[in-house]
């Protein structure tokens, strides 16, 4: 059986029992709905614990997530959860959304004037004669001066990819798109909306955080589950769920030229650090957070989330608050975050500091660039007999993704052996 999802490669038999390597997010995923579905499997961790990038660090003053601080869900998703006996916390509805725009957190992000402007290029202006090497840069140049270009375009996918948009594969974020014959932008729009789920999407968390999903997971699959157990040889039927680094350790032997490529693939090292402090970010109040454009700020902050205005719930004390930054790589991240709060003018939230939670990443994300297409793709026409891989750098970055695409991939599996 050809494992066709958007998030996996290769080949397994239906029939025999599925060895899952590596617990991370996408590997207990992919066992939750093996085990809704009645599929015999076995799920092999190398650590002591499972759960990946996804965990929360407890404090006195809060909880502090160690990766995604929230997950982006709908009503179908919800119920497929149900299993889990969990109670989601919906984010705050109607907060603001900001970049950081002269010296300042903006919101609204455009002006009226450059809404205007936008809206009329969109409607008259062609985009650029698509290439297969074309970024999402390239592909809105013509829309927007060279401020937009700069502080807002390059900062719109931060949130997702942690990159700025020149560094972004166009057909690797909308691969349901034929760039070939979109032919005005206003065509683009249309495409984009035909894919749109009908459902309405909302960021959620839990009481104690995103530690609260992955631990309610591996409750509901813990007789499947072997941590602390390395695996020094690919088994028979696995489906591996780690980095594509990792995978390409596991497939030296057996694939040596497909391990080359998947080491070629590109990581982005970043840091989650959570500040809690006296001192509130009266900028940030109703707020969602700010993005932070690379082209346009020269520090190491890439994001920032205002914790608890999202959602308040999660709230210890009225008189503390909490901040969580996306900083650019893993070296000295505590000395960078101090000095540009002081460069921000907020030296005041780090002088009132009650405790600081840094989590560094060397291989954060995978980098959605060309050079990832372009090895994925050999990949796709590569001949990989009873071995699988599954994971966000083939082709759904975020963890509504690869939860959807776990759940196709186990459909796909029960359908196979009825």
């Amino acid at each position: 059986m050809k494992l066709s999802s958007s998030c996996s490669i290769g080949n397994i038999d239906p029939q025999d029992p599925i060895q899952i390597i590596g617990g991370g997010f996408s590997g207990l995923c992919l066992g939750y709905f093996l085990k809704k579905r009645q599929i015999p499997f076995k799920l092999y961790e190398k650590e002591s614990r499972v759960g990946g990038k996804i965990d929360s660090h407890s404090s006195p003053y809060g909880n502090a997530e160690t990766a995604a601080h929230a997950f982006f869900m709908n009503e179908p998703m919800l119920d497929e959860i149900k299993d889990l006996n969990l109670t989601p916390l919906y984010a705050t509805k109607k907060l603001k959304k900001k970049v950081y725009r002269n010296n300042r957190f903006s919101s609204p992000i455009l002006s009226a004037g450059e809404l205007f402007g936008l809206g009329s290029k969109a409607l008259f202006k062609k985009p650029p004669k698509y290439h297969p090497k074309m970024t999402l840069a390239e592909f809105l140049a013509p829309l927007g001066n060279d401020d937009i270009q700069k502080e807002v375009f390059a900062a719109a996918m931060l949130g997702v990819y942690a990159a700025d948009s020149n560094e972004l594969h166009l057909r690797s974020l909308f691969p349901a798109i034929d760039f070939s014959n979109i032919k005005s932008y206003l065509a683009f729009f249309i495409e984009m909306k035909k894919n749109k789920s009908p459902f309405k999407f909302r960021s959620i968390s839990f009481s104690t955080g995103m530690r609260e999903l992955t631990e309610a997971i591996r409750v509901y699959i813990s007789d499947e589950i072997e941590t602390s157990s390395y695996q020094k040889a690919l088994s028979h039927n696995a489906i591996i769920c780690t980095n594509a680094h990792e995978a390409s350790d596991l497939l030296q032997a057996d694939y040596p030229e497909l391990s080359r490529r998947l080491s070629e693939i590109n990581y982005q090292a970043v840091s989650s650090a959570t500040l809690f402090t006296q001192y509130e970010i009266e900028a940030l109040k109703k707020s969602f957070g700010c993005l932070f454009s690379p082209r346009a700020y020269s520090g190491k902050i890439r994001g920032l989330l205002a914790n608890w205005e999202i959602f308040p719930d999660q709230r210890k004390s009225n008189t503390h608050h909490s901040y969580t930054f996306i900083m650019d790589g893993c070296e000295n991240i505590s000395e960078h975050l101090e000095n540009e709060l002081k460069a921000l003018s907020l030296e005041s939230a780090w002088k009132q500091k009650l405790y600081l939670s840094i989590t560094p990443w060397e291989k954060g994300l995978p980098l959605y660039n060309f050079q990832r297409f372009r090895i994925i793709e050999e990949i796709r026409s590569s001949e990989l007999k009873n071995i699988g891989l599954f994971g966000n750098y083939i082709g759904g970055i975020s963890l509504r993704e690869i939860f959807n695409a776990a759940k196709y991939l186990a459909e796909d599996i029960y359908h196979e052996r009825s």
